[in-house]
C-alpha cells in the first residue's frame, strides 16, 4: 500500500469527531470538475477526480454550550487543519450484507470497500479505511466466520485472514465506517448574539485521502 509522502499517521487522530454535533451537520460527496464553454453554449468537461471527497459543515450542529465547550476542544487538539480524525456520515455510515469478493483461494488479505450501485449495477467503489471498531460481521459462503479465523486493521480497513478463503467463496461483509476529515479553516470563528445563543459562518470539514 503507497501513501502520500505529505501524510503520515502522526497527522491523524483515531478519535471520532462528536456524534451529537456531527449529526446536525450539512455536506456529502464532493468532484472536482473544469468545464470549458464555448461561444455556441456547447461544454467540454475534464473530471479531475474519479472518486469523490466528501465536505461538510458542522456548524449547525453546535445547539448547547457543552457542545460548544467540547467543539473548541477538539478544534485545538487539531490545531486546526493539521491534523485529520474519524468522522461520522449520518447519510452514509454503513455496508450490510455486501459482497466484498469472490475468493481465489489465494489471497489472504482483503481491503474493505462500499460499493455504490444503480438498478443494481455497480458504478464506483469507495475505498474503506476507517471502519468502526467492532462493527465487522464477516461470512464465507453466508456462514459466521469466527473472529479467531481472521484479523481486522481497523486503521487501514484491512481483513487479514491465517489462511486464504477457499476458491471460490464469497466474502460477505457488514459493517459501519467514518470518513477520514480535517478542519478546513485554522480560525474558529463565532459570536454570541444573546445569552446562551451562539452563532457561525461556518465550521468546513473535508475528506482527506489516507492511502
Amino acid at each position: 500500500m503507497q501513501t502520500s509522502p505529505f501524510y503520515n499517521s502522526q497527522n491523524f487522530l483515531e478519535i471520532r469527531f462528536p456524534t451529537n454535533i456531527s449529526y446536525g451537520a450539512t455536506g456529502g460527496p464532493a468532484f472536482s470538475t473544469n468545464v470549458l464553454t464555448s461561444h455556441a453554449g456547447h461544454e467540454w468537461r475534464q473530471p479531475n477526480w474519479n472518486i469523490a471527497l466528501a465536505k461538510y459543515n458542522v456548524a449547525h450542529g453546535v445547539k448547547t454550550e457543552a457542545q460548544l465547550a467540547e467543539l473548541i476542544s477538539f478544534f485545538r487538539l487539531c490545531c486546526g487543519r493539521a491534523k485529520g480524525f474519524r468522522f461520522k456520515d449520518w447519510m452514509d455510515y454503513k455496508v450490510e450484507k455486501q459482497v466484498l469478493i469472490i475468493a481465489d483461494g489465494k489471497q489472504k488479505v482483503f481491503p474493505l470497500y462500499k460499493k455504490y450501485s444503480v438498478r443494481q449495477d455497480v458504478w464506483s467503489m469507495r475505498r474503506i479505511n476507517k471502519p468502526v471498531h467492532g462493527s465487522l460481521i464477516l461470512k464465507l459462503d453466508n456462514i459466521k466466520v469466527w473472529d479467531d479465523d481472521y484479523e481486522v486493521d481497523y486503521n487501514q480497513g484491512l481483513i487479514t485472514f491465517e489462511t486464504p478463503p477457499s476458491e471460490g467463496e464469497e466474502l460477505l461483509v457488514s459493517f459501519e465506517f467514518d470518513v477520514p476529515v480535517r478542519f478546513d479553516t485554522d480560525h474558529l470563528a463565532a459570536s454570541i448574539d444573546s445569552f446562551a445563543i451562539y452563532s457561525w459562518n461556518e465550521i468546513p470539514l473535508v475528506e482527506v485521502r489516507v492511502s
